[in-house]
């Protein structure tokens, strides 16, 4: 293993430590606003999705930072990578997207 992919890999599993706390938080603040156990999954599932997948994948991107991104992953990563993924399923993460 390379060193540049050594330090990759550990910035990867920093961020993924962090985005739990705050996957954490956005759970919490979306019960706080009254959605239903299922909706809060729904969302917390599309946003790890987000931030643990398509943000890692090519560079550890901070979510500040990967929200520039949004574009690109609604309207290809997610279509070509995710083998779920249909027009409601585009909906429904920018739906979560935005909440986040």
């Amino acid at each position: 293993m390379t060193d540049e992919y050594a330090e990759y890999e550990k910035a990867c599993e920093r961020l993924r430590k962090d985005n739990g706390k705050l996957l954490q938080a956005f759970a919490e603040w979306l019960q706080s606003k009254g959605l239903s156990l299922p909706t809060v999954r729904k969302h917390r599932y599309n946003i790890d999705f987000y931030i643990n997948h398509y943000l890692l994948a090519y560079e550890a991107l901070e979510p500040a930072v990967g929200v520039s991104g949004v574009g690109m992953f609604l309207g290809d990563w997610f279509i070509r990578k995710a083998m779920w993924s249909n027009q409601a399923a585009i909906k429904s993460n920018a739906a979560s997207l935005k909440k986040f």
